[in-house]
């Protein structure tokens, strides 16, 4: 399994973060499960409000898909992912 993590900034218009109820509106369309926390990121010395977005799951290509219809949706320059392979127990 791999631990998938995504990175959105804020409105580019607004320099506010999202609405969460949004992002989780995109992405219960694609996964069933996730977490998300509210952080505080910097990009290029300007804080951000920001999203991270953690998905457990094999499916690299679902998740590339989530990650361009975020760009596109919420009209981002770019959105942050990062992979981690895991060893998982229950």
């Amino acid at each position: 399994m791999k631990l998938y993590t995504l990175y959105i900034g804020h409105n580019n218009s607004t320099l506010k973060r999202f609405k969460e109820a949004k992002i989780n509106k995109i992405i219960s369309k694609y996964f069933i499960g996730y977490t998300i926390q509210k952080v505080t990121g910097y990009y290029e010395g300007i804080k951000e409000e920001s999203f991270k977005v953690e998905i457990i799951t094999n499916n690299d290509q679902k998740v590339d898909n989530l990650k361009s219809f975020l760009v596109g949706e919420l009209q981002q320059e770019s959105i942050l992912k990062t992979t981690a392979l895991l060893d998982i127990e229950f």
